[in-house]
């Protein structure tokens, strides 16, 4: 990446997403982060530290995914990197048995995670196509995960079907974009960071 490009993290928090926010408006890029809360603490707080641009937007719903993209274009310019940093998580899926875990529960977390990636991917892919072509490629495009992208756990059967449901959707598009100067990666960190986790 280099200075005064426009990098766009889905999903703010206090852990990745503010860590790659540090780091890209450290590096002189134009931050902007979305959340569905953008008033939280921890995104205002980055907002006054880095100057990123902080969004409010719904990443599970498609119109709402497209006006952020649209409003970053008008206001910092075209992307060249997007960061999809949402697990789509709740607890309400996890430590329960596949007969027991409830279906609107496990179709929640398919929304939060794999398909609102798709969503993100598929705006973030439009941005990227409309770049110039530099040493570089075009855009890059990743997709934060978890090990359960690589394997699934008992009792986590939801979460590994969002996990390697966004690991599928990574590496299909790596195969269809790469020739197009496009970069799609999958990254599973799997670990808190900047949080506490009990």
């Amino acid at each position: 990446m280099r200075a005064n490009e426009v990098a766009v993290i889905v999903g703010g928090g206090p852990g990745v997403s503010a860590s790659c926010v540090r780091l890209l408006s450290g590096e002189g890029l134009r931050v902007a982060i979305a959340a569905r809360t953008p008033s939280k603490a921890a995104l205002q707080l980055l907002k006054k530290e880095s100057g990123a641009s902080v969004y409010g937007c719904d990443a599970a719903d498609e119109r709402s995914v497209a006006n952020l993209f649209r409003q970053v274009k008008v206001d910092l310019g075209n992307p060249t990197l997007v960061v999809h940093n949402i697990d789509g998580r709740t607890p309400s899926v996890f430590r329960k048995e596949i007969t027991e875990v409830a279906a609107e529960d496990v179709k929640a977390t398919l929304m939060n995670s794999t398909f609102s990636a798709f969503l993100v991917a598929q705006q973030a892919a439009r941005c990227f196509l409309d770049n110039e072509m530099s040493d570089y490629g075009r855009g890059t495009l990743i997709f934060t995960n978890a090990s359960a992208s690589l394997k699934g756990f008992p009792k986590s059967g939801a979460f590994a079907a969002a996990c390697q449901g966004k690991a599928g959707l990574a590496e299909s598009m790596a195969r269809e974009l790469m020739p197009k100067g496009v970069h799609v990666a999958n990254c599973p960190i799997d670990c808190a960071i900047g949080v506490t986790q009990e």
